[in-house]
């Protein structure tokens, strides 16, 4: 299941990553996308923070999911602890979350049961990914990225607020959004509103457990199944620069069209909302598990 987590994600990031840099990186030698990049290089060096995200799909006006999650990180001590409270449709659920001493901890507000997931072998797995961090490879993939930018350069609008503050804005729609991204974006949408989710609940059901206590299954079955004519019509980001050339907010809207098997028309607006305070300062909760009711999960289960 892991693995098939691994290529889900490796398609969906690298869609996403052709959709928003062709789209946003309006960016290659113009002044806007210039202090973008170097606005994610820097913000990209902060080992401690919290980071505030909120997630939201609306359709035909109708907000079908809203995740609001907080998380408090710090690199030095390698801990993250967090909080996400889910809502779909007139069900909310929150679950907590810890690492910890090499431990993933998940509790969802349900349940007095705290699932500890081992971390077996991670060290060694993250040592595998070490290349990824060489500046010779981000250089690479930089280079990559400012190729694909192609000429929408002039998109990014760069401007000042109170203080060094900055602002990067974006707005593209309709032909503005290359046909290559859209075609990309139209796939991937059209694939994650139609999966079939039933292997999920099997690779619980193989595990024994679902720790985040989710129906994944009946959350999809809230979005519409979008089939025909599927198109990305807007794409907008509105970025806040603070003076130390961190990004403390990003807004991202990606404004989706499609009609469903029955002809249905609707109209996907997917909203993000990223945060970011405490540089510095920022110290991970940690949870004592002293008499707490606990399950054990290996991570080797999650390898199917």
């Amino acid at each position: 299941m892991k693995k098939k987590f691994m290529l889900m994600g490796a398609g969906l990031a690298l869609g996403s990553a052709l959709l928003v840099t062709s789209a946003f990186a309006g960016i290659g030698g113009a002044k806007g996308y210039e202090a973008y990049k170097a606005a994610i290089k820097q913000t990209a060096t902060v080992s401690n923070a919290t980071h505030q995200v909120t997630l939201s799909v609306r359709d035909n006006g109708n907000e079908l999911l809203n995740v609001k999650s907080t998380m408090k990180r710090d690199e030095a001590t390698q801990s993250f602890s967090g909080i996400a409270a889910i809502t779909a449709g007139t069900t909310v659920q929150t679950i907590d979350f810890h690492n910890q001493e090499g431990k993933n901890i998940l509790k969802n507000s349900n349940s007095d049961t705290y699932y500890v997931i081992a971390e077996s072998g991670h060290k060694e797995q993250m040592s595998k990914y070490k290349g990824w961090e060489d500046s010779a490879h981000n250089q690479v993939l930089e280079n990559i990225v400012d190729t694909l930018v192609g000429n929408l350069k002039n998109y990014v609008v760069l401007g000042n607020t109170a203080g060094a503050h900055q602002t990067v804005t974006v707005s593209l729609r309709g032909s503005q959004i290359p046909s290559a991204a859209n075609v990309i974006g139209s796939l991937i949408v059209k694939e994650a509103l139609n999966r079939d989710h039933s292997q999920e609940d099997m690779d619980w059901q193989k595990i024994g457990n679902n720790p985040l206590g989710l129906d994944v299954k009946q959350i999809a079955a809230h979005f519409p199944k979008l089939s025909q004519e599927v198109n990305i019509d807007e794409v907008a980001l509105h970025a806040t620069i603070d003076e130390n050339n961190y990004i403390m907010n990003q807004e991202i809207d990606f404004t989706i069209s499609g009609k469903d098997a029955s002809g249905q028309a609707h109209n996907v607006i997917i909203s993000i909302d990223i945060d970011m305070s405490d540089i510095n300062s920022t110290i991970p909760d940690i949870i004592d598990l002293t008499g707490k009711n606990i399950k054990t999960i290996k991570s080797s289960d999650f390898d199917h």
